[in-house]
């Protein structure tokens, strides 16, 4: 078998097997984002009317019922502020979609017999969410527990006052297509070049 024939095996192996150890992860995969314009303090550095950003990932096959019927997928979560910098949650985070009262947010189940909400945001829509599927950006009235400390790997992340509305999004992880289709697109012209006999003098 010549050297072209083996690195064009080898190169079909690590795609197979590429995608048979990734799919199931970007299948399942998504981020969920939290964004409000508000005041506050991370790790005791004050910030005042500075664009907030709550994200979590999430694992959509772990989707649980939570209290009073909330769905809730739990994953790391990390806070950033505007002016200040990025912190990871150190407490137990989820994301939930609560149908009856119309609300999504980020919920630290840490805190308080049943959890303390971060941020939530408040719309129609969230009444027959599932958490599963893309959704958003939403943007309607928030809610937040004022004056309440959530750890982070900086120190507290603290609200003091938000703008009245937050933005809620969710995009769940595909495979890519395009990527895949360029990969083979290369290794059939590279096949096809080989083939092709060299000019002679």
């Amino acid at each position: 078998m010549s050297n072209f024939g083996r690195t064009l095996i080898i190169a079909l192996v690590l795609l197979g097997t590429l995608l048979w150890t990734s799919s199931p992860a970007l299948a399942d995969g998504a981020t969920y984002t939290e964004t409000d314009v508000a005041s506050g303090s991370l790790g005791g550095a004050s910030f005042s009317d500075a664009l907030v950003t709550i994200t979590l990932l999430g694992d959509t096959s772990t989707l649980t019922t939570g209290i009073f019927g909330a769905l809730e997928v739990f994953g790391p979560a990390t806070v950033t502020v505007d002016g200040i910098g990025t912190a990871s949650f150190t407490d137990s985070l989820a994301v939930f979609d609560d149908p009856t009262f119309g609300s999504a947010g980020i919920l630290d189940s840490s805190l308080g017999p049943f959890g303390l909400d971060v941020l939530d945001t408040i719309d129609p829509t969230f009444g027959t969410y599932d958490l599963t599927t893309d959704v958003g950006p939403i943007t309607g009235s928030s809610l937040f527990n004022a004056d309440n400390g959530f750890a982070t790997t900086d120190g507290s992340f603290v609200l003091t006052s938000e703008s009245g509305a937050s933005t809620f999004s969710a995009t769940t992880a595909v495979p890519e297509p395009s990527s895949l289709f360029l990969l083979g697109a290369g290794l059939l012209f590279l096949a096809r070049r080989k083939k092709a006999p060299s000019a002679t003098a």
